[in-house]
């Protein structure tokens, strides 16, 4: 998507969120290593919108599915987010 159709369609999502029409924002991660992770479940936590992860390992996929993103450090916290391979 370039960056003039990408800043449209968020603009189209703005509006429609100031006129009440849009409840939930769904977001998709693709890869969930340290970054994708990291955002996924800081996203999740914010509870704005409806985050999805994808990644192509099913075993990591299934982790993800029992016990969510566990983040330690500065910020501890757990994240339950829908996560998928297809």
């Amino acid at each position: 998507m370039g960056r003039g159709r990408f800043l449209r369609v968020a603009r189209a999502c703005y509006y429609a969120a100031d006129r009440g029409s849009l409840s939930l924002i769904r977001i998709c991660i693709i890869g969930c290593g340290a970054v994708g992770s990291l955002f996924a479940a800081h996203l999740a936590r914010a509870g704005e919108a409806e985050v999805w992860a994808y990644d192509v390992s099913h075993d990591h996929i299934q982790t993800i599915r029992q016990h969510g993103f566990r983040l330690s450090g500065a910020v501890g916290f757990t994240a339950r987010v829908s996560a998928t391979t297809e």
